[in-house]
């Protein structure tokens, strides 16, 4: 009977306190709730914010529909090619000057281009 006793008054205790948590939340909800009134001005509001949020999502789907055309995207690749151009260029012309120096100390081109992993097929610019 004592252990009947013990879990009723656990329980008790624990409906005591979710009780209490309870009104708190609700003594919460309604603070929560003033000056949220359903007024006109707030419906007015509302519906203007859907009709703004329903515009928006139809020109994020005209814009993903110019994929490519897209100039900050198409302004972004051709950054990116110059940036892959001038890299190109830079390299070449480091090779290119590796090798002379290499030919100028005796060193035959195939072993610079066997060093460097050059095909046969690079064609050498003669400077």
């Amino acid at each position: 009977m004592t252990q009947k006793n013990a879990a009723l008054a656990k329980h008790k205790k624990e409906l005591d306190k979710l009780e209490t948590s309870l009104g708190e939340t609700k003594a919460a909800l309604d603070e929560a709730e003033q000056g949220r009134e359903d007024t006109p001005e707030r419906q007015s509001l509302i519906s203007t914010l859907s009709s703004l949020q329903a515009q928006s999502t139809a020109l994020q789907a005209e814009l993903s529909a110019f994929g490519a055309a897209d100039p900050i995207k198409y302004e972004k690749k051709k950054q990116a090619i110059e940036t892959c151009k001038e890299g190109a260029v830079r390299w070449t012309d480091n090779v290119m000057i590796l090798m002379q120096y290499a030919g100028g100390l005796g060193v035959e081109s195939g072993q610079v281009r066997g060093f460097l992993e050059i095909d046969e097929d690079w064609d050498d610019l003669q400077v």
